[in-house]
């Protein structure tokens, strides 16, 4: 690195800037005064004058003029025409530069080459067998980014950044004593692409000649090591070093130590033996057991709610896994915009531990939300929605919903309370009423319907394999069968009062609500069902299974398949209400028929509904890019009105493709489907949109 320059004392201005300033002085007062009368620049102070060289030591520069020529007379501003050009100014003896002008001692093809701006290659040779290096130089290559033309200076630039960045990558990959060159041919004089050639040689794999891991305090020290990963032999790579260094932070916390530090990482190579020793020293401090809660901030709920969110109870081994998913578990009930959660020391605990405090600080969000719809679809026609939501209404995670939900098939008012996180973690309350009529191409239902369901579900955030749900139900409804057999009496329309007790559980390996790749799914509803005038009671049950199989490298592609079918155990099909019958057809059922309208039909083929069914699909899909998929799906089903679905040749099918655009949330499903056996009525395609998979 050069030294700064030179500054006098007292002044702190560089020498070399006096130097310039007073040079420039001298030149404006040499142009403005005659020729003979060009007074000497005085001495700068501090400045050592060079002394005069012996005129025979002199020599004047080629072509220059043995005599000074006289400067040209100042024009007269008086009498000077204001529009004519300004003289040139003297010749002060000075070659200056033009713009992209070659050096002086560049002529020619060397010239040209200097100067000229050409499109050129690149080509990587040596670097492709280290698996995903090449990806990284192309991601990172100067000559790669900025690809645009370039004199043949700029490219050699580029071409020795480029070589650093080859020797990066083959350091990270524990290529140590690798090398790499590059050579540059111009293009060719009639026109054409410069070409740079790097050619590597990623030499000897350095590997670990030892891994060492000192721990200070009483930490589980075999735990850290495992969690470290590494052992002698091991490549010296960098990314498998880091996530080793970072496994051992997470580790640290995790296992109870929370006060704990990791030292400097450090690696020492040594080029003779090819080899490097590795040091990650750690100080765990004591072991720590869980304390209080201190809340900071707008708590909207007790402390004892907090710690029925929470995994863990005070006096339990301190798990920094359980801070994090009580932390995402407050931000998962939407009443907080940000939450942040940090151990603070206490005072003493049992077994030579600490208390550690949470430290938990709270951000409010807004706890009220407006949503409206409005859609036209050929099965439900026009469709507007508006809701309204107080997120914490009924404190703790009381969230009241009201919506009011406006069409030419639905009509709907609605009232609704979930309460969160019941006395436990990912349990809920549900009580709703509504009031409304419904049209379908099946009957005609004006219903006022209350639930009350006390529920164990899966979240986002905490997805379980066991999950569960019981409640009651209460319906009173006028309703009307367009087929005509809803009553024993023979009358189309008639009010029915029922009362239920849904239960259901379910299974589920998969890993995604939304978007399942691998794993199997079971969920059994079981609805006991009687009139509350005690004419009939039924049961309805529904069983539904579906499975996934990746095929490929991660989840590119993906087998899918479902089947599902349900009875109704107990009383003929005109006790049952029609809104309470099974349909197969639709979106949710078999693609390409349209909805309810498989299945048994009277005269004027209006579906009748039944008391059994069964569905299956079946997809391959194959991811294109990581947010564009495509689906090709065969599904196919049949009703019955008999109270167990018969297995036989009379299904229904139907087929077709769609596209999936994978979101953060989940994918966005756009599918066409046509029935391949269609009967009178049926439609000749159908188009459906939803937020995840089909199944």
């Amino acid at each position: 690195m050069m030294p700064p320059p030179a500054t006098l004392r007292g002044v702190g201005l560089p020498l070399r800037s006096i130097a310039l300033c007073w040079g420039l002085v001298a030149l404006l007062s040499s142009l403005m005064a005659p020729a003979s009368a060009r007074p000497k620049p005085p001495k700068p102070p501090g400045v050592e004058q060079p002394k005069p060289m012996p005129k025979s030591e002199r020599a004047p520069p080629p072509d220059a003029p043995q005599a000074e020529a006289p400067l040209a007379p100042a024009p007269d501003t008086a009498t000077a025409d204001p529009s004519a050009p300004l003289p040139p100014l003297p010749d002060l003896g000075v070659v200056w530069p033009t713009a992209d002008a070659p050096p002086a001692d560049l002529t020619g093809e060397a010239a040209t080459e200097v100067v000229a701006r050409v499109r050129y290659e690149v080509e990587l040779r040596g670097l492709g067998p280290l698996d995903g290096a090449e990806d990284e130089f192309n991601a990172a290559s100067e000559l790669r980014t900025r690809s645009q033309p370039a004199n043949s200076a700029q490219i050699r630039l580029r071409a020795e950044n480029d070589v650093d960045l080859v020797r990066q990558i083959l350091r990270s990959r524990g290529y140590y004593g690798g090398a790499a060159v590059y050579t540059l041919t111009p293009a060719p004089p009639s026109g054409g692409r410069a070409r740079v050639v790097f050619d590597v040689t990623p030499g000897e794999l350095y590997r670990y000649s030892a891994v060492n891991l000192p721990v200070k305090g009483p930490g589980p020290a075999d735990a850290l090591r495992r969690e470290l990963g590494l052992k002698a032999g091991d490549p010296v790579e960098a990314a498998p070093t880091l996530a080793a260094e970072g496994r051992v932070r997470v580790a640290l916390p995790n296992l109870g130590y929370p006060f704990g530090e990791v030292g400097q990482l450090d690696i020492l190579i040594d080029t003779d033996t090819r080899t490097g020793e590795l040091t990650l020293p750690v100080d765990t401090g004591p072991p720590a057991r869980f304390g209080a809660l201190k809340v900071d901030g707008k708590p909207f709920l007790g402390t004892g709610h907090y710690w029925d969110i929470a995994r863990f109870r005070p006096g339990e081994r301190y798990d920094q896994a359980l801070v994090e998913d009580f932390r995402r578990a407050l931000l998962a009930t939407q009443l907080y915009s940000s939450v942040s959660v940090s151990p603070v020391r206490d005072g003493p605990g049992p077994d030579g531990s600490v208390l550690a405090d949470l430290d938990v600080k709270l951000t409010p969000g807004p706890q009220r939300t407006i949503a409206a719809q409005l859609g036209y679809d050929t099965i439900d026609g026009v469709r507007a929605e508006l809701s309204w939501r107080h997120k914490n209404l009924i404190q703790p995670e009381g969230a009241v919903t009201f919506r009011l939900i406006g069409g030419t098939r639905q009509q709907l008012v609605s009232a609704e309370l979930i309460k969160s996180n019941f006395h436990r973690r990912d349990r809920f309350l549900t009580v709703r009423a509504d009031a409304g009529r419904q049209d379908t191409p099946a009957f005609e239902s004006t219903a006022v319907n209350g639930l009350v369901q006390y529920e164990n579900r899966s979240t986002p955030l905490w997805q379980k394999r066991w999950t569960w749900s019981l409640g009651g139900e209460l319906l009173v409804s006028r309703e009307r069968d367009r087929s005509g057999t809803s009553a024993q009496s023979g009358r189309a329309t008639q009010n029915y009062y029922l009362g239920a007790f849904p239960l259901g559980v379910a299974f589920d390996t998969t890993k995604s609500l939304l978007n399942p790749v691998s794993g199997v799914r079971a969920d059994l509803r079981v609805s006991p069902e009687f009139s509350l005038q005690g004419d009939y009671s039924y049961v309805r049950a529904r069983l539904q299974t579906s499975g996934y199989i990746p095929v490929a490298r991660g989840d590119g592609t993906v087998l899918a398949g479902r089947i599902a079918t349900g009875a109704i155990v107990g009383s003929d099909l005109s006790n049952v209400p029609p809104s309470r019958r099974w349909y197969v057809g639709g979106g949710g059922s078999v693609r390409g028929y349209g909805y309810q309208l498989i299945g048994p039909k009277d005269a004027s083929n209006n579906p009748t509904g039944g008391r059994s069914f069964v569905e299956f699909s079946g997809e391959v899909r194959q991811k294109v890019t990581q947010t564009i998929g495509l689906v090709a799906f065969l599904d196919g089903g049949q009703l019955y009105p008999a109270e167990y679905p018969r297995i036989g040749g009379d299904f229904q099918y139907g087929a077709g493709v769609g596209v999936r655009y994978y979101t953060s949330i989940g994918p966005i499903r756009a599918d066409i489907a046509t029935p391949l056996n269609p009967r009178r009525g049926d439609p000749d395609a159908a188009v459906y949109f939803s937020i995840g998979q089909a199944f």
